[in-house]
């Protein structure tokens, strides 16, 4: 493998990372100079773009998810559920009664048909 294909890994991992972590700044840089000096393919660049967004999605989607198993548990057991089928090495607690997923949570279980659906059709547009 030649220094520039290794070269140019480096900053595509880079960009991806610094996309990934919210560091705009440096990442435009670097999609720059990716674009002018280094003669990437735009198409390349944005790929990129797709793959920290991919990523983005992912951790938002795990994060939603646990929030939302966390509301189901802050709920059911007061009310007497013992037992939990969870996955192994993740940390459930209560949630805080004014958090957004556990409020969102009862207003859903509040509603009955397409209401319910309209409840949760809000809550993921937020």
């Amino acid at each position: 493998m030649s220094t520039d294909t290794a070269y140019c890994a480096d900053d595509e991992r880079q960009l991806v990372d610094w996309l990934v972590d919210s560091n705009e700044y440096d990442a435009l840089a670097l999609g720059k100079r990716m674009l002018l000096r280094d003669k990437v393919d735009p198409i390349r660049v944005l790929d990129l773009c797709g793959v920290a967004k991919g990523i983005i999605a992912k951790r938002f989607e795990e994060d939603l998810r646990h929030s939302l198993e966390c509301a189901l548990l802050t709920l059911a057991v007061p009310s007497g559920c013992g037992t939990v089928l969870a996955k192994r090495l993740q940390r459930y607690e209560p949630l805080p009664a004014n958090h957004y997923v556990l409020m969102a949570y009862r207003r859903s279980l509040e509603q009955r048909g397409s209401n319910e659906l309209r409840v949760v059709r809000k809550f993921y547009k937020a």
